[in-house]
């Protein structure tokens, strides 16, 4: 199967060139973008990040970009310019690629072997022995798991802080 990439002018080899001389800066922290929450002003690593050096240098953002969606849209441009720069130096042609198959059997599988979510799940049988001094039972363990795939891993422990057999022992 093939499809096509739809991304506007890749990003002009200067500034590619320009950002990677900046990625290069011994300085700057590898990655800690990966970990950002957006939240610059309140962030002591700004000038150790790339991200934030490269959204300081960027274009003043377009009237679009007021909503949420609009500065998604941007970044995704921004991000796409990169990739079809990158893949014009290295001579990958963008227009035709086959796209992998996707076979959800095989990738649930895959999950249920990943060492995280074994401890995940763990985890959440600890949370709830130590909150309620028992198992959960089967019915308990899929309603969390079903939870956990919807919340993140504090909120079902809030949620296990706020049952009944906890808040009123008996």
């Amino acid at each position: 199967m093939a499809f096509r990439l739809q991304c506007g002018p890749g990003m002009q080899p200067s500034d590619f060139d320009r950002l990677v001389a900046r990625a290069s800066n011994p300085r700057l922290i590898p990655g800690i973008y990966n970990y950002c929450d957006r939240w610059c002003e309140r962030c002591g690593f700004t000038d150790r990040c790339l991200q934030f050096l490269e959204d300081q240098d960027a274009e003043p953002p377009s009237a679009d970009a007021e909503s949420l969606a609009g500065r998604v849209r941007e970044s995704l441009t921004r991000r796409l310019g990169t990739i079809t720069e990158i893949a014009r130096r290295e001579h990958i042609d963008l227009r035709t690629i086959d796209a992998p198959s996707f076979d959800a059997s095989e990738k649930r599988a895959r999950h249920g072997q990943d060492p995280l979510v074994a401890w995940a799940r763990q985890y959440g049988d600890l949370a709830w022995r130590l909150a309620l001094a028992r198992p959960p039972k089967p019915s308990e363990t899929a309603a969390m798991l079903d939870f956990l795939k919807r919340e993140p891993l504090e909120q079902m422990c809030r949620v296990i802080f706020n049952l009944n057999e906890f808040v009123y022992a008996d």
